[in-house]
């Protein structure tokens, strides 16, 4: 990519109490040598050393502070209130961006036709940081996102800000699926995803993570998502051909075990290429 038409991609980074994590996910973005960055991270009141790690860094961040949140995605929506960049993302304060993840991500959303949203594979990683697997993704549309699993991986999803504006932003309400709810109605909205075949980031699997303990909110919030998006008897609608129905419910047995956290282990199915159709209009 040319220099000097480089977009600004902004970056927030939610956290409370994740000093064991949070040097590395910080380095991770500030690492990648993009010439247009600019990070955001948001503290909930850590008392685990974190603000220390915060400030080891505060030259380079463009913003920061540290005071009780009403969560993660309230910490979210307000670091994207002041963000200012052409690309919003954010990366949880135990994952992190792999090398050259944002000028990737910079280069899938200068191509032609213009996308809303990029995204990419991820890496799953255990405590210590070591490869457990490697997490592809399907394209696909917002119908599918209310399966059985949904096949964006949210460390490696980066949205422009006027679909995230379009959009309604980032839903406060939400303890897990805000990225979800998020993504289905940018997809509601007319938004445009591109899908970028390459690993962007490494999410971190460990016993005290969201993911290991807040699977029954996950599922909570997750049939919440159906109620309020996916029509009573939908599939059976004329609207969404015999072939697209098969494939829809074919994607959706597919991503059901896409990510899995067992005895210290994860397993990624390897899921990929461009399965997916919107339904006829």
């Amino acid at each position: 990519m040319t220099p000097g038409i480089w977009p600004r991609i902004s970056i927030v980074t939610p956290s409370f109490n994740q000093a064991r994590f949070l040097e590395d996910t910080i380095t991770s973005v500030l690492s990648q040598g993009y010439p247009n960055l600019e990070y955001l991270i948001l503290d909930g009141g850590s008392t685990d050393g974190s603000v220390d790690i915060i400030r080891r860094h505060a030259g380079r961040l463009a913003y920061w502070a540290s005071e009780p949140d009403r969560g993660q995605a309230d910490a979210i929506a307000k670091g994207f209130g002041r963000a200012t960049g052409e690309i919003l993302a954010y990366l949880n304060s135990d994952d992190v961006l792999l090398p050259g993840a944002l000028a990737r991500v910079a280069g899938a959303f200068t191509q032609r036709p213009r996308p809303d949203l990029v995204f990419g594979h991820v890496m799953i990683v255990d405590a210590e940081g070591r490869p457990l697997g490697e997490r592809r993704l399907c394209r696909m549309g917002w119908y599918d996102f209310l399966g059985p699993g949904n096949c964006l991986a949210q460390p490696a999803t980066f949205w422009t800000r006027r679909v995230y504006d379009a959009a309604g932003g980032i839903d406060p309400a939400f303890y897990y699926q805000m990225d979800l709810d998020f993504y289905i109605r940018v997809v509601r909205a007319g938004g445009r995803l591109r899908h970028v075949r390459a690993p962007l980031a490494n999410i971190r699997m460990h016993p005290d993570g969201k993911m290991a303990k807040a699977e029954r909110i996950r599922r909570e919030e997750l049939a919440l998502l159906q109620a309020r998006y996916l029509a009573p008897g939908a599939l059976r609608s004329p609207r969404y051909s015999r072939p697209w129905r098969l494939t829809m419910q074919f994607l959706r047995l597919a991503c059901q075990g896409d990510l899995a956290y067992a005895g210290g282990k994860a397993w990624a199915r390897v899921r990929d290429g461009d399965l997916f159709r919107e339904p006829r209009s």
